[in-house]
């Protein structure tokens, strides 16, 4: 998988250059990244928000855990969704694989977003969607129907 800093803009996804994404979580074997501790209260957010995550675009393919000390077919993560989190004038974009990274490889993500994930309101939701579009998601939203 591509490595992004965390916090810095993405190019992943096809949007206009006025939406502002920026990465969280896009980790691979040739990034560092920090460690710690978050909450059970954030991890179970991050769950809920992830298992139901709004997908504006279909991705054509799978990310697999790079930092999974054996690479088996079976048993190696994968994912192929992604997180959208607006907040504070932004959109924070992670791949379905951040669950993994925070318990597993104790990936710990920017306080701003955890701060975010923990005002998300439910994926689908009314909330949700006018918060996306007061974040700058109208770019996102020509992608998808909201």
């Amino acid at each position: 998988m591509t490595c992004y800093p965390d916090l810095g803009t993405i190019d992943y996804f096809p949007v206009d250059s006025e939406v502002v994404l920026r990465a969280v979580g896009w980790l691979g074997n040739e990034c560092e990244f920090p460690t710690g501790k978050v909450s059970q209260q954030f991890f179970n957010k991050l769950c809920d928000l992830v298992e139901k995550a709004w997908q504006p675009v279909v991705s054509a393919g799978f990310h697999v855990c790079e930092l999974c000390q054996f690479q088996d077919a079976q048993a190696t993560p994968r994912g192929t969704s992604n997180l959208f989190v607006p907040f504070d004038g932004v959109i924070y974009v992670a791949p379905g694989l951040i669950v993994h990274y925070v318990n597993a490889h104790h990936y710990l993500p920017p306080s701003v977003f955890i701060e975010a994930v923990m005002q998300c309101s439910q994926m689908q939701s009314m909330d949700y969607k006018k918060s996306l579009l007061k974040n700058g998601g109208r770019g996102l939203s020509k992608l998808a129907q909201l």
